[in-house]
This record gives structure tokens, sequence and C-alpha cells, in this order.
């Protein structure tokens, strides 16, 4: 359950070719005012289990 307390935890399908995921994760931090944890699938070792568990969001 997300409350006031919880972190964002973000997966990448592909990274973006404008910022890089370092540059995200801080800028999703301070816009956010919370923890930030940004993974690029493709290169992620528990890609299987964001693929099972997360919850997927599309623009």
């Amino acid at each position: 359950m997300f409350n006031d307390r919880s972190d964002v935890d973000l997966a990448l399908v592909v990274p973006l070719p404008a910022m890089d995921p370092v540059t995200l994760t801080g800028a999703l931090m301070e816009r956010l005012g919370r923890p930030v944890d940004v993974v690029v699938l493709e290169r992620c070792r528990f890609r299987a289990k964001i693929l099972r568990e997360g919850e997927e969001w599309t623009v």
C-alpha cells in the first residue's frame, strides 16, 4: 500500500534517450519529495519479478 513514507520504484522498458537513469532518479526525487529507484528492465537482474508483480503504467 502506498503511503506518505513510501518510495517510488520505476522500471523502464527501454532507457530514455534524453536522460540516463541516475539523472532521472534525481529529477524525480526532487520533484516528488520522496526516494525513487529507477531501473532499466533489459539490464535488471530481477526483471522477471518486476514483470510478474509490478503495476504497469503507460502514458
